[in-house]
């Protein structure tokens, strides 16, 4: 994967059920960012015919962001919440059925 800015990231699924789930974990990236970073979507269908999405990320960060972490770790969490709010409002305009 290529972010925004170059950076590239390697990955590995670890749990893939379409519709349900899906998680995977970095192993290697081209700047020193994390040791460690992960995500994991699950997918709850309800009777109603509506679905619930839990995402869950976690990551160890390093080099120049675990020094500034404690500054800047609120901004990387509201990043975080903005790619659901983004999600939300792209799903609303979805047609129903």
């Amino acid at each position: 994967v290529i972010f925004w800015g170059g950076m590239e990231v390697y990955e590995d699924f670890v749990a893939w059920q379409p519709g349900r789930q899906m998680a995977f974990v970095f192993y290697g990236t081209t700047q020193e960012v994390w040791t460690r970073f992960g995500e994991h979507y699950q997918v709850e269908a309800h009777a109603d015919g509506t679905c619930s999405l839990t995402w869950t990320v976690a990551y160890d960060p390093t080099g120049v962001l675990a020094r500034i972490h404690f500054l800047v770790g609120w901004l990387m969490r509201l990043n975080l919440r903005s790619y659901m709010w983004r999600l939300r409002r792209y799903c609303a305009r979805l047609p129903v059925g």
